[in-house]
């Protein structure tokens, strides 16, 4: 079973998110939420997930300071991108962060 924490802002795009993935299928257990890098942070230290999903647009710390210190902290870690906006310094971080993948949000 693999672990995973969901990174937005706005908590309608997280429900979204949980609704969407077929994560029993998958074997995936979403084990929490957060609303910003800060909490996502913690939330990673706290629960050791294997994945996270981040948007990028975020107030405090913000999707670019979160895979930065995410790719850091935990290397190990699988990191996809989820943002609502198709922005070049986005997706290069997102690429020196190692992210698996970066969605665009309709």
């Amino acid at each position: 079973m693999y672990n995973i924490l969901i990174v937005d802002d706005e908590p309608w795009a997280r429900e979204i998110v949980k609704a969407l993935g077929e994560w029993t299928k998958h074997h995936i257990h979403v084990i929490g939420e957060a609303e910003d890098g800060t909490q996502a942070l913690q939330m990673v230290e706290d629960l050791g997930p294997h994945i996270v999903i981040t948007d990028m647009r975020m107030p405090g710390l913000d999707g670019i300071g979160l895979l930065k210190e995410l790719s850091e902290r935990f290397p190990a870690l699988k990191i996809i991108v989820m943002s609502g906006y198709d922005d070049f310094v986005y997706l290069k971080q997102a690429i020196q962060s190692k992210a698996i993948e970066y969605l665009l949000k309709p």
